[in-house]
């Protein structure tokens, strides 16, 4: 019944989308502007979940958002295709302590070749990564961020979680970081380089640590390219003057970074389109610093 009624409304369904579970059903999640069909909803309960976002709930809110009917009407309709509205639990996390990164990584100053060669092939050199992330390291195959580089993630001044960037173009996601018993915030609550970010000044928001770091003091990376209701907090705790939108072009063009600046609403926000390069991460160091002191005073 389900089913039916999303294709009734328009929603696209795969035949036979990959991971999807018996008795679920798959779409493009409409709350992170996924592009893979990431959302399941369980045909017998309702309740929707996406793997890519923590969006999560009862039918009826995923109705209010595909079909942009109110609540009363959004509640007849999931009362209609699952029976009476089913007990949601919220999620509740539970933080744990983090783990002792000295046990599972080493310095970056002592990466092997192949680490050296992937940060070089993103245009910085071993000694340039350890000058601007303090603490960088580097993960071989044990510990929870295997065969990553290792960055931070510092909010008010104190390490909140490690997020590793794979460096064997093998790992899915490129990025990830520390769950969250492991870690005191979960990374879709924080920006890294955050702590950077002077009160009214110009941000600019790109999605990887790396682009981050290319442009250095003045960039924050969102680990993704929507925001939680945490990092826009975060951002709006800086009383931004200005906030610039740099993603890679593809996702200029599928409109992702539109959906972005639409949850940036307290900020004048621009959205910049690369022309020479595909990603943020491609931008030269000198390139990035002339770009950073240009829009710093505009």
């Amino acid at each position: 019944m389900i089913r039916g009624y999303l294709v009734s409304i328009g929603v696209p369904i795969p035949p036979n989308p990959a991971n999807q579970r018996e008795g679920w059903v798959n779409i493009r999640c409409p709350f992170c502007n996924d592009h893979s069909n990431h959302l399941g909803i369980n045909e017998t309960s309702g309740i929707y979940n996406c793997w890519r976002c923590p969006a999560r709930g009862p039918l009826h809110k995923l109705i209010m958002q595909l079909a942009r009917v109110p609540f009363a009407e959004a509640d007849r309709i999931a009362k209609s295709l699952v029976g009476s509205r089913p007990t949601f639990v919220e999620r509740k996390r539970t933080y744990g302590k983090l783990p002792p990164i000295e046990r599972w990584s080493y310095p970056i100053l002592d990466a092997p070749k192949v680490v050296r060669m992937y940060v070089e092939s993103r245009g910085l050199s071993l000694t340039e990564l350890h000058a601007r992330v303090e603490g960088c390291r580097f993960c071989w195959d044990l510990g929870p961020l295997d065969y990553r580089i290792i960055f931070p993630v510092i909010v008010n001044k104190q390490i909140v979680n490690y997020a590793g960037r794979d460096f064997m173009h093998r790992r899915v996601p490129k990025y990830k970081a520390l769950s969250d018993d492991q870690a005191l915030l979960n990374i879709d609550e924080v920006l890294f380089g955050i702590d950077d970010i002077k009160q009214n000044r110009n941000v600019v928001i790109v999605e990887g640590a790396l682009d981050k770091v290319k442009l250095g003091i003045g960039a924050v990376a969102s680990w993704g390219v929507s925001l939680s209701s945490a990092q826009v907090k975060l951002l709006r705790e800086k009383h931004p003057n200005k906030v610039f939108i740099l993603l890679d072009t593809e996702a200029v063009d599928r409109g992702v970074a539109d959906a972005m600046m639409r949850q940036i609403w307290f900020a004048n926000t621009t959205i910049l389109r690369l022309t020479e390069y595909g990603d943020p991460g491609e931008i030269p160091v000198t390139e990035g610093a002339e770009l950073m002191m240009r829009l710093a005073y505009v």
